[in-house]
């Protein structure tokens, strides 16, 4: 499943990708001009966990699928929701065996 990255060229720019290789992949060619000369050893790609730029919040991911109109901020707060739905609730002594 495709999560939202934070890709740091020259510039950030945010993409939808299933790792940070296919997010540095989608960077790039999101990027792919004669102005820029992208060295694969200065691209860095990170999950978005909590921050977006205020930029990039209502504005759409490269790579997104076609059908979703998401903004990166609703794509995040999404992402936010699925892991509290997905967390295992671990009270003190109720740990699992």
């Amino acid at each position: 499943m495709k999560k939202l990255y934070e890709v740091t060229v020259e510039h950030t720019v945010y993409v939808m990708a299933e790792d940070d290789n296919e997010a540095k992949w989608e960077a790039e060619l999101a990027l792919d001009d004669s102005r820029y000369d992208i060295q694969p050893d200065s691209v860095i790609a990170s999950r978005v966990k909590s921050y977006i730029d205020k930029e990039w919040r209502d504005g759409q991911p490269y790579n997104q699928d076609a059908d979703d109109e998401r903004t990166c901020a609703e794509i995040l707060e999404d992402e936010r929701i699925r892991a509290l739905r997905d967390a295992e609730p671990c009270l003190p002594g109720m740990e699992s065996r």
